[in-house]
């Protein structure tokens, strides 16, 4: 017989490389590829980190215990601050800032002079803070920032 003829055909050796084709290029793209999402997230992160403003943290305020000791008294200039249910804040029986007022601009105005008044008449400020007790809680943190700006270290709550 002649191998050369048509009707037989020489057999292939099977090969051990993977098939190439659209079916083969599929099976080895199974999974989804994450790299591309991964790039997205981190730039989305460090667009957020670097476009967001920081809030200034609560004020640590330090408190002076009285320490029971006998003598003379020294002279204050005292002071009621009121913080009602509603937010507003109250200077005596005036108001000193709204409800709607974050920043507390006339409070702190209020709060800065007095200090200056009581320094000039050599007396120590004291401040007596009385809250509602269905007042917001960060209403009375605002307050509380607001003698730790000032550095006000004799604040007397009252409670009723």
């Amino acid at each position: 017989m002649n191998d050369a003829s048509p009707t037989h055909r020489p057999s292939r050796a099977r090969s051990t490389r993977p098939r190439q084709g659209v079916a083969a290029t599929a099976a080895e793209h199974e999974g989804l590829n994450v790299s591309s999402l991964i790039d997205v997230a981190f730039l989305l992160l460090i667009f957020f980190l670097v476009t967001s403003t920081l809030r200034a943290t609560e004020a640590d305020l330090t408190t002076r215990l009285p320490t029971g000791e006998e003598g003379a008294a020294e002279p204050t200039l005292a002071v009621v601050v009121s913080v009602r249910a509603d937010g507003a804040v109250l200077w005596g029986d005036e108001l000193a800032s709204g409800p709607d007022d974050r920043h507390m601009g006339g409070f702190r105005g209020r709060l800065s002079d007095h200090i200056e008044v009581a320094a000039a008449m050599q007396q120590r400020p004291v401040f007596v803070l009385d809250v509602d007790e269905e007042a917001l809680h960060q209403r009375l943190v605002d307050v509380l920032n607001a003698f730790a700006h000032e550095q006000v270290t004799d604040l007397v709550m009252r409670q009723d």
